[in-house]
């Protein structure tokens, strides 16, 4: 995953974005052994049999690889090594992000990229493979921003690519990151407040632009390349980014410093280490950039006669930083939503709050999936679910129920369409602050099963509401949260 680009400082969002930063430092959900946030970016022309063992043991957990379209009007016509990539990377045991990118900026119609997301997804074991599809690399270096080609690029990539791929890959169920913008800060660009050119101005205003035309509405993650000559600035650039997008999860798919303001790899590779100790707390997966020497970066690797070697310092730096223990498991849901009988076709999925109400005619009920797959025992020993609560009535108490039906999405599912549940509750609570259920019997079925874990929360009796922070929510430490330990 992975992330030039420029900032527009604007005092509203930023100063709320920084106020939270300043009060708030919310923890990171960590996977089993090398943990989400640790990621990496893996040129198409690699060889991916032999990168596999080297990523492994730099800790990587998600790797992003690249798949160029270069004739929209023929999908199937469109090959390349990202689809044997992603299948070989997924069977290794590594989440992957497929960025599906336009070459030579062309900008498709919402009929033509539909077609090419429906032909994507109908290509053999890709779906299986793909966790996150990426929609565009770095979306400013697009004719969708050029004005002498287009007069509103955020709507046309908004309401075209982007609408296809929700359209096409969420409503299967599929999760989709919005196309990232490269912010680029360096001596001679940067005065400590602000000093871009027109040109670079523009892309965080079509950005801005882009958000209120729907684009936070169409992905399940934003999208941004960070590229800082400090920390500091950084930190700032993201800052800003974050009063931008709100509670979205944010996945870096292309995360480096500017290689070219250190006198050396050793100063280089000490800002990516203080950059990393901040933004792990903030955005869910950074993938760095990246695995070989290209573009002016120094990678980890160098490559000869059919073998990668590791480059110092920055392969032992990026080894050496801290991950979360292997012996458990902590994640965040692969979908939630909840569902009202009073309004039995529509969907929530995307909002932020579960909801769980009971009156004498009607109900809300929440549902959540796991993936625990990256358990790495046979069965647990204990497993709990986390509830953060948002809201609820005095006194009120929740019941988790273990699901039987696992084929549910989070864009898809309503009243009409809820997956059947165990009838007998899993575990029974009151509701304060936080709320953590015995869920240990319903993660063993799993783990003897698909390894994937659905479940119910509902009114445990009698009339009342009860409301939880979903995956959706900005704060990764209020999302619900599964431990499963041995």
């Amino acid at each position: 995953m992975i992330r030039i680009y420029a900032l527009l400082l604007r005092a509203g969002p930023c100063a709320v974005a920084l106020l939270l930063a300043l009060v708030s430092n919310p923890a990171r959900l960590a996977a089993v052994g090398p943990d989400d946030f640790y990621g990496m970016h893996l040129s198409y022309s690699e060889n991916t049999s032999a990168a596999i063992p080297k990523l492994d043991d730099l800790g990587v957990r998600w790797v992003r690889v690249w798949f160029n379209v270069s004739d929209w009007t023929s999908p199937s016509a469109n090959t390349g090594n990202a689809t044997t990539q992603a299948v070989a990377l997924k069977n290794a045991g590594f989440k992957v992000v497929f960025c599906v990118n336009s070459l030579n900026g062309v900008v498709p119609t919402y009929a033509q990229a539909k077609a090419m997301f429906d032909n994507l997804k109908a290509r053999s074991g890709l779906t299986a493979a793909v966790d996150v599809w990426e929609i565009f690399n770095e979306l400013n270096n697009y004719d969708y921003w050029n004005p002498a080609v287009v007069s509103d690029g955020p709507s046309l990539y908004v309401n075209g690519a982007l609408k296809a791929a929700h359209d096409s890959l969420r409503a299967a169920g599929e999760k989709v990151l919005g196309g990232s913008w490269t912010f680029i800060q360096f001596s001679g660009q940067w005065s400590g407040t602000k000093v871009y050119s027109t040109w670079e101005t523009k892309q965080f205003i079509d950005y801005r632009n882009a958000s209120g035309k729907g684009y936070l509405d169409y992905c399940d993650y934003a999208g941004v390349h960070p590229y800082t000559d400090t920390t500091s600035r950084m930190q700032s650039m993201m800052t800003n980014y974050f009063g931008y997008v709100g509670t979205k999860p944010v996945i870096i798919t292309e995360w480096s410093h500017y290689r070219s303001s250190f006198s050396s790899d050793t100063a280089y590779m000490n800002a990516m280490s203080s950059s990393r100790t901040w933004l792990y707390n903030y955005v869910d997966t950074a993938c760095t950039y990246r695995f070989t020497a290209g573009n002016g970066y120094p990678g980890f690797t160098t490559y000869s006669a059919g073998a990668y070697t590791a480059k110092e310092p920055m392969y032992s730096t990026y080894k050496g930083w801290p991950r979360a223990s292997g012996a458990s498991l902590t994640a965040i849901p692969s979908a939630d939503s909840y569902i009202d009988q009073a309004n039995a076709t529509t969907n929530y999925g995307a909002n932020s709050v579960l909801e769980t109400y009971k009156t004498t005619t009607s109900e809300k009920m929440s549902y959540l999936k796991f993936d625990v797959s990256g358990y790495a025992g046979s069965a647990a020993g204990s497993a709990t679910l986390k509830l953060t609560r948002y809201a609820a009535d005095s006194g009120i108490s929740v019941a988790v129920f273990a699901g039987a039906d696992d084929s549910w999405t989070e864009s898809g599912v309503t009243w009409n369409t809820r997956p059947d549940t165990s009838s007998t509750a899993t575990d029974t609570e009151t509701v304060a602050a936080t709320v953590t259920f015995d869920v240990t019997a319903a993660v063993n079925t799993a783990l003897a099963g698909d390894k994937v874990l659905t479940l119910k929360i509902k009114n445990a009796g009698g009339t009342g509401r009860a409301a939880f922070y979903s995956s959706e929510h900005g704060t990764a430490a209020n999302r619900p949260t599964l431990t499963v330990t041995p």
